[in-house]
This record gives structure tokens, sequence and C-alpha cells, in this order.
């Protein structure tokens, strides 16, 4: 594999992501949405291979365990009480999130969550955006990916608990730490969803 095959296969999902948004075929968009943030992310960090691009975004060295546990000890504090506050204040606009998810049957909501988003949003968001347009702005866009839920809340969430990812891989200097606490979060955000639906 070549650096012009994954520019090409980013731009073949740039397309496919346009034409799902068009045709407002929500799945579809969101399957797009995520090979084009792979396949960006491998074409903005490439090296000479494949293996070599991946081991060097992910990080080499061994991840202690309190990389993970602290941040996401941070995200669960973070939710709760963003949660709290938007219940005092009322702008509570949760249900919009649930309506989403009705729509995705549980199977694909499990492997999209907690399979392939982490994945792809960290490499994304904390490895290739991060390193090259700062904390702030990849935050900010990676916040601004959740609009799709038409959730205020989960967008002030994102921006929260994504400046919490970020921080994370810049101490850890390993993509690793910020994978897990993404894939465990989303976890506990999709059973408690699901138990709300179903």
């Amino acid at each position: 594999m070549r650096k012009s095959d994954i520019k090409a296969s980013a731009l073949a999902s740039l397309c496919l992501l346009l034409l799902s948004f068009a045709l407002a075929l929500s799945f579809l968009a969101t399957a797009a949405l995520h090979l084009f943030l792979l396949t960006s992310s491998l074409y903005l960090l490439w090296e000479k291979d494949l293996p070599t691009t991946i081991k060097k975004a992910l990080g080499s060295r061994k991840i202690a365990l309190k990389e993970v546990v602290l941040p996401l000890i941070a995200t669960l504090l973070i939710t709760g009480m963003l949660n709290l506050a938007a219940f005092y204040l009322g702008i509570n606009d949760g249900e919009k999130i649930v309506e989403k998810v009705e729509e995705i049957p549980p199977i694909l909501l499990f492997l999209g969550a907690v399979a392939v988003a982490p994945f792809t949003e960290e490499l994304f968001f904390r490895v290739a955006l991060l390193r090259k347009i700062g904390l702030l702005p990849s935050t900010a866009l990676f916040a601004s990916l959740h609009f799709a839920y038409g959730s205020w809340l989960e967008v002030m969430g994102a921006f929260l608990i994504g400046g919490t990812l970020a921080i994370t891989a810049q101490q850890t200097k390993s993509l690793l730490p910020p994978i897990i606490v993404h894939a465990i979060y989303n976890f506990l955000a999709v059973i408690m969803l699901i138990s709300m639906v179903r």
C-alpha cells in the first residue's frame, strides 16, 4: 500500500460521505465518515509503509493502568457534572440522542460506537489533527462532529471529553489510553441508551 492509494481512498470515502448526506442515508453517512477519518489520518501521518505508520501513531511504549483509569474517571465526572448542570438549568436535550439511537440496530450501534469510532476518531482528532492544528481547534472539530445528534448537551460533552482525551494523548505520548477510555465510555453510554430505548 502506498500513500497515493491512501489519498485515493480518502477522496473516495469523502465522495461517499457527501453522497450519503445528500441522500439522507444516516447509517451509510456514519460509515463513510469513519472511513474518511481513517483514510485521512493515514494520509496525514504516512510513514514508509502501513505498519510503520500505525505503530508510530499508536506509540510504542507500554502504558500504565493509571493512564487509562484517571482519564476515564475524569470523563465520567465531566459527564455527571454536565448532566447535573443541564438538569438544573432545564436545558436537557438528551432525548434527541435517544431518537437517533433508536434508528440503529443494537449490534451495529455497539460495533460502531465501541470498536470503530474510538479508533478512527482518536487517530484523526488526537494524532493527525492535534499535531497539525493544536488542542483547542482539534477538540472543537471533534465536538462539531457530534452536532449530528442534534443535542447541545452532546456537543458540550464531546468538547470537554475530547479535550480530556487530547490532554491524555499529549501526556502519555500514546494513542492507546484515549482509544481505551473512548471505547469504555462509549460502551457505558450505549448500554445506558439501549436500556432507555428498549
